[in-house]
This record gives C-alpha cells, sequence and structure tokens, in this order.
C-alpha cells in the first residue's frame, strides 16, 4: 500500500460520481489519482481517455499507470497517462491537449491545495478556449488537516 499522498489512494465520491457523468468522445481528468473515474469512462464508451496528474511525487503518475496496465481489454479506448502541471502554458500535454481538445475535462475531488484553484481554472479556460462546446465538471470538498 502507498503511502496516504493525494493522488495514491481512492477517495469514494470519485466512483459514484463517474456512475453519474455524462460518456464523452474523448475525456481528460485533470488530477486523475488512482485512474478509477477515467478508467470507468473507458468503459463507458469514451473513445479516448487521458489520466492528467501531477509529475512530482513521481508515485502519482507510476500508481495510475500501473492502474491503467491492470486493466487492459479490447473495449477500452486509448488511454494514456500524462504529468499536466496547471497554469503551465509551455507543458508538452497542454499544447497537444489544445491541438486535441477534450469534449469533457473532468476534476473529481483533485482540488486540495487553494494555491492551485487559479492554476486549474486558467488551464481549463485555456482548453476551453481551444472547444469551446466542450465542458468541465468538478467538484470540491473543503478540507482541513482535522479531516485527513
Amino acid at each position: 500500500m502507498l503511502p496516504r499522498t493525494n493522488g495514491t489512494r481512492l477517495v469514494p465520491i470519485n466512483f459514484h460520481w463517474m456512475c453519474q457523468v455524462l460518456d464523452p468522445t474523448f475525456g481528460c481528468f485533470l488530477g486523475a489519482g488512482t485512474a478509477l473515474p477515467g478508467l470507468v469512462s473507458a468503459r463507458l464508451r469514451a473513445r479516448t481517455v487521458t489520466l492528467t496528474d501531477q509529475a512530482d511525487p513521481p508515485q502519482i503518475l507510476a500508481n495510475c499507470q500501473q492502474n491503467v496496465a491492470l486493466n487492459p481489454g479490447a473495449e477500452n479506448p486509448a488511454v494514456v497517462v500524462e504529468p499536466l502541471p496547471w497554469g503551465d502554458y509551455t507543458s508538452a500535454t497542454l499544447q497537444r491537449l489544445a491541438r486535441e481538445p477534450p469534449d469533457l475535462m473532468i476534476g473529481a475531488d483533485c482540488l486540495y491545495d487553494a494555491a492551485e484553484f487559479e492554476n486549474l481554472i486558467s488551464t481549463v479556460a485555456y482548453l476551453l478556449d481551444h472547444r469551446p462546446e466542450a465542458r468541465f465538471l468538478t467538484v470540491y470538498q473543503n478540507r482541513s488537516v482535522n479531516n485527513f
């Protein structure tokens, strides 16, 4: 079991939420964490799923990639795991997503640090500029050190 750090453990709201989300043709998960919502989306007919999270600590993306590898299947679309630093417009991942914008972006339970809110919103706005009809869905739970 990985240490209790953000992005390496399943938060129950992720699965509950994903079961209620529209199925996208091309979905992008911002702060994908364990990859479960993205894998569920892949099983719900999404043609392409991009799972993104921070590159540091490295176990977050490694865990995400491992969970993707553990869930293969001919019915899975292309599932890509990539680092995406929110607010960094020079990021290769952000530039690729701008060329092929997702129709649905999901940030399920990915906001832990209030200092990152603006970076997340600016990243989403940048992608919405490239595909105005796209949607962004997020959920936020107010947290304090007493909740962990």
